[in-house]
């Protein structure tokens, strides 16, 4: 156990500390960029089970174990009924593996595509419902499009409360392992589409002799130090800390055209009739010199276009069986927009929504929806006529039809009973009108002579 190469999070508000083998923690980037990239916009989010071990205020986790979600309300990891069933049944099942034995389950993890690293109500209930132990812990990991993640660890009090705002410290995963065999030589058999076969199939354990720190031979073993997110609201950020324990120390590259001058001065010092020319020599330093300006020009001017044109951030979302098209409302196409415009793809179906600047500022649209299959595109376009136009899609079950039939039948039968209504209305006019009718008969012949 102790070859196993292990981080630690700690902070001084927890009253526990959370080590996380690295193994552990490759297989979870894993299962949560596969979901990031299955939609175009902010892909699915994932989640499972962490095993491990408690060892007095310390909770380690040495596996995990991925769980079941059909998304039934769209991307977010929100279990529907199935999902909770078999939650529970691989929860009963893990007890009986022979290859969690010594382990048991010390909380849970999920991804967080659309939202910050806290808990959501529906993490809450799983929480609360699945993992109620007091050292029982949730990790939420935010991946980014870079390919860095951001995770927070939360943990309970002594009195049981969760603080859901935020983590008491985030920190960033390690970077990724290599791929090692048995012996801990390198092992570069097969592709890249072979190893994410080979690591599905493979279960979610760190085993007992795991991978060793790369630690090159004739430099010792030093721990690069930890990046760590700032958190504002961590008024004892300085006593928190996060340590990694794997890493290997590289050395900054050279700008190509330098390793080709000092390449070809080696060449001739070694064959001594080869002497570079000063004019040549000059020529590959002035297109290195080039090539570094103008990558730093697009870097700069990457940067400034993306501080100045935020997208739309559109996002669509299932709640309560009610689709919510949202977008960023403060981002600069939408806030300077003249007009907008929502076309919803339902199906077969087209339709096109206008909205008008203040329909804009409210950042989102709920629509209730005929299919499964939901895409979305809007087009904002500012007061110089300039047009930006985003595009999101929901993918779910379709809606039950059984509601749609009770419908119809209810509006059937309102509008026979609103036809009854205004026959009885038409009749009790008419029955008045013959009721004034007698009434003025009887009041002529009361008037006649003789009576």
């Amino acid at each position: 156990m102790s070859d196993v190469t292990f981080g630690s999070w700690s902070a001084a508000e927890s009253p526990i500390t959370v080590e996380y083998s690295l193994v552990v923690i490759e297989e979870i980037r894993h299962e949560v960029a596969e979901g990031f990239q299955k939609l175009s916009r902010g892909g699915i989010e994932v989640g499972g089970l962490l095993y491990g071990v408690y060892e007095g205020k310390t909770t380690r986790i040495m596996a995990i174990r991925p769980s079941a979600c059909e998304h039934a309300y769209g991307p977010a990891f929100r279990l529907s009924e199935r999902d909770r069933t078999a939650l529970r049944e691989q929860l009963h099942q893990d007890q009986q593996d022979a290859r969690l034995e010594g382990l048991v389950c010390v909380g849970w993890y999920v991804s967080h595509t659309r939202t910050e690293i806290s808990l959501t109500e529906s993490d809450q209930e799983i929480f609360s419902s699945y993992f109620a132990q007091p050292r029982q812990v949730t990790l939420v990991v935010r991946p980014s499009r870079g390919g860095n993640m951001w995770a927070g660890f939360f943990v309970r009090e002594p009195d049981g409360t969760v603080i859901t705002s935020r983590s008491y410290l985030e920190f960033s995963f390690p970077d990724r392992l290599a791929a090692f065999d048995q012996r801990g030589s390198f092992d570069q058999r097969g592709s890249s589409a072979e190893r994410r076969t080979e690591h599905r199939s493979a279960p979610r354990i760190a085993p007992p002799l795991a991978v060793p720190a790369i630690v090159p031979a004739t430099a010792p073993a030093i721990a690069p130090a930890p990046h760590i997110r700032p958190n504002p609201q961590n008024s004892v950020q300085t006593s928190s800390t996060v340590t990694s324990l794997f890493g290997v120390p590289m050395q900054p590259p050279e700008p190509a055209g330098l390793d080709r001058v000092s390449l070809d001065q080696r060449d001739s010092a070694k064959t001594g009739s080869e002497k570079k020319s000063p004019a040549k020599k000059w020529f590959w330093i002035a297109a290195a010199v080039i090539v570094i300006a103008a990558l730093a020009l697009a870097g700069a001017r990457y940067v400034t276009l993306g501080r100045a044109n935020p997208g739309i951030a559109l996002s669509v979302l299932e709640r309560d069986g009610q689709l919510d098209i949202e977008w960023n409302r403060q981002a600069t196409p939408v806030s300077g927009a003249v007009q907008g415009t929502l076309e919803i793809g339902d199906g077969p179906q087209t339709r096109t929504i206008p909205l008008a600047p203040g329909d804009l500022a409210l950042g989102k649209f709920s629509y209730k929806r005929d299919t499964g299959d939901i895409q979305v595109r809007m087009i904002v376009e500012g007061a110089d006529g300039k047009k930006v136009q985003e595009g999101s899609r929901f993918l779910g079950p379709a809606p039950p039809k059984g509601n749609e039939e009770e419908l119809k039948t209810l509006q059937q039968r309102r509008d026979e009973l609103e036809a009854e209504v205004a026959r009885l209305k038409q009749a009790n006019d008419q029955q008045a009108q013959r009721i004034q009718q007698l009434d003025r008969t009887l009041k002529i012949l009361q008037t006649r002579p003789g009576n």
